[in-house]
């Protein structure tokens, strides 16, 4: 929709914060949002350390329109407004890039360290939450890491109502136990991954 942006001048010069718990999915929004601008005729650019956005809006300026994505933004903004972070705040908003066509994504495990400056639309315009998965996303991350090992019409949601807010990563260490489970019992493992095998790969997890 890029082009009908700029048709009815639309800003393609956002701000976009991602916030939430560790191990949530927002490192992977890089990979997504990666594919996203290789289909789409967008330059993406990655930042190891976001200190170095500066350097980064000159060069995304260059090869607009670019997508610049960098996490842990609170690392550069958690302090009092000193020369740096008003480095950062200026480059974000500055009148260098009014106009330029540059997306920023940023992500934080702490958005309660950000310097409220640096809070507002025109350097951040939107927060998104990214937050650990309700009991439908759940069902959906066992159905994904089981594939076809999972019985057929295995009921998979007791499991999935018990893992509701945990992040992915305990959700497929829970799987992969389950097939442990499995093998303990079977030697063949495609179609035999059982609710019980999650239901005790589950509570083996338990504190």
């Amino acid at each position: 929709k890029s082009a009908k942006c700029r048709e009815f001048g639309i800003p393609l010069k956002r701000g976009v914060l991602l916030t939430g718990p560790y191990g949530c999915g927002k490192t992977l929004t890089a990979y997504v949002t990666a594919k996203l601008c290789e289909d789409n005729g967008f330059t993406f650019l990655y930042l190891n350390d976001v200190r170095d956005l500066p350097l980064a809006y000159k060069f995304a300026k260059l090869y607009a329109p670019c997508v610049i994505f960098a996490e842990d933004v609170d690392i550069a903004t958690n302090g009092p407004r000193d020369a740096k972070l008003n480095e950062v705040l200026n480059i974000i908003d500055g009148v260098d890039y009014k106009d330029a066509e540059i997306i920023t994504i940023l992500t934080t495990n702490h958005a309660e360290n950000i310097n409220k400056a640096f809070l507002r639309p025109g350097r951040i315009d939107t927060v998104i939450p990214v937050l650990p998965p309700d009991a439908v996303a759940a069902e959906r991350l066992i159905r994904l890491y089981g594939g076809d090992l999972l019985e057929d019409g295995a009921d998979v949601k007791p499991a999935a109502k018990y893992l509701a807010g945990q992040i992915p990563a305990t959700i497929r260490e829970c799987v992969e136990r389950s097939k442990i489970a499995t093998l303990a019992r079977t030697d063949d493992l495609r179609g035999q991954v059982t609710s019980n095998d999650l239901i005790v790969a589950m509570k083996g997890m338990a504190p």
